[in-house]
């Protein structure tokens, strides 16, 4: 049975961190619309929780003022949410018609923005989100001279809203679109951030994301970034954009209701756990900490630990571990494997895809864990537009792995879109001439600057690369001869005319 239990038909996710001042403004203004939606309030911890934000909210939860308060024994940024949202215990989904997602550092100086919002959507059913623009009146802009940057500039403007990208400004979903999110990210392994929100909205729905014309949102925190010395804008500073918000970091955490408080363990597979005896269990998390205190690197890391080892810290893959087992048995040795095939089929590969609802699938495996087969087991190795949905660590990972299943005369070929050309690209007068622009769903791009973030930023991308990267990337791992190709061309047959997207400029064969 769910924990918290509807009274209203909205639900709201507050996410709050640090500044006890700024998080007691937030709240004070999102009760004054706390008779329209039930009010959840999620903490990251921080070393001012205990004496001064946890007795706060507690006392609004006596109080009735809120409906829940759920704190994290970590602080795990936006994967909070990313918790809440997936836990199967929290949330009633089917009581509320409407999910509204805020950080916990805006207020906005008038009641009617919420009606704002249920207006947008009520009306227009091609809107996927309605968020409430930023008041850009402290953006603080004399420490932060690239400030201005951080907020796009609008899409098109209609009547009733404004077409563009926010953050999680106070935004508004009808709750059966935020569940095909959840159940898309968890599919492609998305981080649950703005970004991945953004392309599930354009490139899955196909829907339009908005702001409402006349209220406007404070941001409280732009006030902490005009100074510098701020504690805050420190914290801040301390972190790059990959360490703050694309970690694997997650926590267990407490539930407290007005009647009730839960203790919630959170483990890499929450549900598997619950049935596990305690000497599994220990063992798992002594083993996850001895993979976190390993000094080297991620690749050496990788080389490390051997199968036997990877498939114990893997413990709730057991059962696709040895359904690749049984399944290979149908192929000829050695292997030829089509990595992240999608909707793709090679036929006489094994074509490999982590969606298990993708038709052209043989084996169904997460690639960013190892494939449970024998070293030198493969012959060829095939990949396209696979490797960008990694990040750094994840793509070495991968390479490291790639570079084990190969015979020592095997061969990989990688084709993925190339940084070169999208450069070129941003400087050329012709920047539209590009298949991916020409499709309906891409007229909205007006500038190259624009062109050049969403390669980077949409469809998953996580790292992209140019030929220099590529190689240095390979060589790293272990390769040692790296030939450039061209699209359709091969010296071996099976790896001719095998690419099917156009835009796969940067394409090479490495041997091992």
């Amino acid at each position: 049975m769910p924990i918290l239990l509807s009274s209203k038909k909205i639900l709201c996710v507050v996410i709050v961190f640090f500044d006890f001042d700024i998080i007691r403004k937030t709240l004070d203004f999102l009760i004054q619309n706390s008779h329209q939606y039930d009010l959840v309030v999620v903490e990251n911890p921080s070393e001012f929780t205990e004496n001064l934000i946890k007795p706060y909210i507690i006392s609004l939860l006596e109080s009735g003022k809120i409906n829940s308060y759920i704190l994290f024994d970590k602080n795990i940024t936006n994967n909070a949410i990313e918790v809440v949202l997936d836990s199967e215990q929290l949330i009633s989904w089917s009581n509320y018609g409407y999910v509204l997602l805020t950080d916990g550092d805006l207020t906005v100086n008038n009641n009617s923005w919420l009606q704002e919002e249920l207006n947008v959507l009520s009306h227009h059913s091609d809107v996927f989100a309605c968020a409430v623009g930023l008041d850009m009146s402290n953006l603080p802009i004399q420490t932060f001279p690239d400030a201005k940057q951080w907020i796009p500039a609008p899409i098109q403007e209609h009547d009733d809203y404004t077409e563009t990208l926010t953050g999680i400004h106070l935004i508004l979903l009808e709750t059966g679109s935020l569940l095909q999110f959840l159940d898309w990210r968890k599919k492609n392994r998305l981080k649950f951030v703005d970004s991945t929100l953004h392309n599930f909205c354009y490139q899955v729905l196909h829907k339009k994301w908005v702001i409402v014309k006349e209220s406007k949102a404070k941001h409280l925190t732009w006030d902490s970034y005009q100074d510098l010395n701020h504690p805050y804008t420190q914290l801040k500073l301390s972190k790059n954009l990959t360490q703050t918000w694309k970690h694997d970091n997650y926590s267990s955490y407490t539930v407290y209701c007005k009647d009730k408080t839960l203790k919630v363990e959170y483990y890499s597979s929450s549900k598997e756990t619950s049935n596990l005896p305690k000497d599994i269990l220990q063992n798992i998390k002594t083993i996850v900490k001895k993979e976190k205190d390993m000094k080297n690197s991620v690749v050496q890391k990788f080389r490390k630990l051997n199968l036997k080892t990877l498939q114990m810290f893997n413990i709730f893959d057991h059962k696709r571990y040895f359904d690749v087992q049984l399944k290979r048995s149908s192929f000829d040795y050695p292997y030829k494997l089509h990595l992240g095939c999608g909707n793709i089929k090679l036929s006489n590969w094994i074509n490999i895809d982590g969606d298990p609802l993708v038709e052209a699938v043989d084996i169904v495996w997460d690639l960013s864990k190892p494939i449970p087969l024998n070293d030198k087991s493969c012959q060829l190795l095939y990949c396209e537009h696979f490797l960008e949905h990694l990040d750094i660590d994840q793509g070495l990972c991968f390479l490291a792995e790639c570079h084990r299943l190969l015979k020592d005369d095997g061969v990989l070929r990688i084709a993925v879109p190339s940084l070169e050309y999208i450069l070129e690209k941003y400087h050329s007068p012709h920047w539209k001439n590009q298949d991916w622009l020409s499709l309906p769903e891409y007229q909205f791009i007006k500038t190259p600057a624009e062109m050049v973030n969403i390669a980077f930023r949409w469809w998953g991308h996580q790292w992209l690369y140019d030929r220099e990267e590529l190689h240095r990337r390979l060589k790293e791992v272990g390769f040692e001869m790296i030939k450039d190709v061209q699209w359709g061309c091969s010296d071996i047959p099976e790896l001719r005319n095998i690419e099917t997207r156009k835009d796969s400029m940067l394409i090479c064969e490495a041997w091992k």
